[in-house]
C-alpha cells in the first residue's frame, strides 16, 4: 500500500501532517502491508531533488520542487516532483495494490492520475477542516470540481471524525464513509503520577496560533485572569516562531511564555503540570491536542465544538459558550478554584479509542474491506 500525502513536514520544525504519519506508522506496527509514503515538498533551494528513508517501519519517499508564488508553475512542478516520488517508490517497491491518499487536496488529482494512468484504486483519509460549514472554506469551481470527482473515484473516504463526515456530506460528496480518529501516542502522553501539578496558576495553550485559534482572546483572557493572580503563567506550545509571533498580535506579554516547538515527551510533561489546557478555536476536524492532555492528567478549557464534545467522556472539559474574555476569565477562575481536586481522567477508555493499537486495527479492519481480505 503506497500512501499518498498532501501534508508533510517541510523542516525540522514543522509540525504539518505529523497526525497522518503518526496513524500510517501506527498500521505499519500491525505488519499486515507493505507500507511506503510520498510526497513533494517545497524548498527554497531544489539542490536536492528526491531522498529516501525507513521510520518505524514506514518507508518515505519525499521530492522538492521550487518553491514560488505562480500559482500554475507551482502546480506543474509540484505534479513532477510527486512522478519522481512515485518512480523512486516503484523501484524499491514495485506496483502498489492500493493508494491511500492523506487529504484530497492538492496530491488528489495525482491520485487520479495515478488511478487511470495504472488502472490504482485508491481510499481517502481527510483532516482538512475546509469542509465544514463554519470553517466556508471549500469554495470555488475549479477545488470543488475536482474535489467531487476524486472522491466519487475513491472505493472509501475515512474521517477523523463524525463532525467531519458529516461537514462533508453536506456538501454533497457522496461516497461510503468510516471514522477513524487520529492516534494518541499513550507511550508518552500517559498518566504522569511523578509530575506535580503546578502550585500556582499555570495555562496552556498549544496551536500554530492561526486565525482560527483565536489567540488573541486567550491573551486578553489571560491577562484580566492576572490581575486578580499576578503569578499566574501562560504557556504557549506549537507550530511557530516566537519571534514571529510577538510581531502577530499586540499581547500584552506579562506572564506569557512562547515556546514554539515542543518534543512530545516536553508537551507530555506541560500536560501534567498544567492546570488546564486552554482551546478556543473557531472550529476542530478532531483536535488532538485535547486527548494529550487528558491523557496525561490535564483539565481542558474549551469552546463547545462538535469534535472536541467527542472526546467529553474521557476526562474534563469544562465548556466556555460566549467568546468574550470576561467569559473565559470567568472559566479559569472557576478550575483554579478547584485546582486541589484531581481531574477525572478515563485513560483505560481513551487509549481504547485513540491507542495506536486501537486506531490500527479499526484501520486494519477497513482497509480489508476494500480489498475484500477476510
Amino acid at each position: 500500500m503506497l500512501v499518498l500525502s498532501s501534508w508533510y513536514p517541510e523542516n525540522a520544525s514543522s509540525r504539518n501532517g505529523l497526525f497522518i504519519t503518526r496513524q500510517i506508522e501506527a498500521l505499519a506496527t500491525l505488519e499486515a502491508f507493505q507500507l511506503g509514503l510520498i510526497a513533494a515538498v517545497p524548498a527554497d533551494t531544489a539542490n536536492e531533488r528526491f531522498i529516501s528513508f525507513e521510520r518505524a517501519g514506514l518507508k518515505h519517499h519525499i521530492a522538492f520542487y521550487r518553491a514560488g508564488r505562480f500559482a500554475p508553475l507551482q502546480g506543474i512542478r509540484y505534479a513532477l516532483a510527486i512522478w519522481r516520488a512515485y518512480q523512486g517508490y516503484v523501484k524499491t517497491a514495485g506496483k502498489p495494490d492500493l493508494l491511500f491518499l492523506q487529504v484530497v487536496w492538492k496530491a488528489g488529482w495525482m491520485a487520479l492520475k495515478f488511478h487511470f494512468l495504472f488502472n490504482l484504486p485508491y481510499v481517502i483519509m481527510e483532516h482538512w477542516s475546509g469542509y465544514l460549514p463554519e470553517a466556508a472554506g471549500f469554495k470555488g469551481f475549479w477545488r470543488r470540481y475536482i474535489s467531487r470527482m476524486i472522491i466519487d473515484r475513491a472505493e472509501q473516504v475515512f474521517t477523523v471524525s463524525e463532525h467531519l463526515k458529516q461537514g462533508m456530506l453536506q456538501q454533497g460528496l457522496t461516497n461510503r464513509y468510516a471514522v477513524v480518529p487520529n492516534v494518541v501516542d499513550t507511550a508518552i502522553y500517559k498518566p504522569q503520577s511523578e509530575r506535580k501539578r503546578s502550585d500556582t496558576p499555570l495555562f496552556l495553550h498549544v496551536s500554530n496560533l492561526a486565525e482560527v485559534k483565536n489567540f488573541d482572546l486567550l491573551l486578553s483572557a489571560f491577562t484580566l485572569f492576572k490581575r486578580r493572580f499576578p503569578q499566574a503563567q501562560l504557556l504557549v506550545a506549537g507550530a511557530f516562531a516566537p519571534s514571529e509571533a510577538k510581531n502577530l498580535f499586540a499581547g500584552p506579554w506579562d506572564g506569557v511564555s512562547l515556546l514554539g516547538v515542543q518534543e512530545p515527551a516536553s508537551l507530555a510533561v506541560l500536560y501534567a503540570q498544567a492546570t488546564a489546557l486552554l482551546l478556543a478555536s473557531s472550529f476542530e476536524t478532531f483536535s488532538i491536542v485535547v486527548p494529550e492532555a487528558m491523557a496525561c492528567g490535564a483539565q481542558v478549557i474549551a469552546s463547545p465544538l462538535p469534535a472536541v464534545q467527542a472526546h467529553e467522556a474521557f476526562g474534563q472539559i469544562h465548556w466556555v459558550v460566549q467568546k468574550t474574555a470576561a467569559a473565559w476569565c470567568e472559566q479559569m477562575e472557576l478550575v483554579w478554584g478547584a485546582n486541589d481536586v484531581p481531574a477525572q481522567i478515563d485513560f483505560t477508555a481513551l487509549e481504547a479509542a485513540y491507542g495506536e493499537k486501537a486506531v490500527a486495527e479499526r484501520l486494519l479492519n477497513q482497509l480489508n474491506r476494500v480489498l475484500h481480505v477476510s
